[in-house]
């Protein structure tokens, strides 16, 4: 069985950003994230469309869990400090971009045909026990 994740929303992606727009979803070279430091409620797994983040954290259990076509390349960021009268500062831990290349469905982490990202039950597994995804959507894909 495989899952379909909708991560939280890590902010828009920057000006730094380089990007083939002329394609669906566009090719992103090099990512910069504009990240919502007030906004963020603390998952471990994010997207800034059409891209995935994730934390230091998070990169490890999938380095141990998975297998096929992914790879974690670095990013820019930009964090938006918060105003502190809505909620505390919370520090954002180091963000990897995660680079998915396979099959939704086929390979353990992948995606499908609506760029969602998709993963296999045993990963979801881990990622779920190790890992803090309050605030991701998950269910089953078909």
């Amino acid at each position: 069985m495989f899952c379909v994740f909708e991560p939280e929303f890590a902010g828009p992606l920057g000006p730094r950003t380089i990007m083939n727009p002329s394609v669906h979803p566009p090719q992103v070279s090099s990512l910069h994230i504009e990240f919502d430091l007030e906004a963020w409620q603390g998952d471990e797994l994010l997207e800034a469309y059409p891209c995935f983040l994730v934390t230091e954290n998070l990169r490890r259990v999938i380095e141990r869990a998975a297998t096929g076509r992914f790879e974690f390349d670095t990013l820019r960021e930009t964090r938006v400090a918060p105003s502190r009268k809505l909620k505390p500062f919370r520090p954002l831990p180091k963000l990897w971009w995660i680079k998915v290349t396979g099959q939704a469905g086929q390979d353990d982490i992948g995606l499908s045909a609506n760029h969602c990202l998709v993963v296999d039950e045993h990963v979801v597994f881990e990622m779920k026990r190790q890992c803090q995804l309050n605030h991701c959507n998950i269910y089953p894909f078909v």
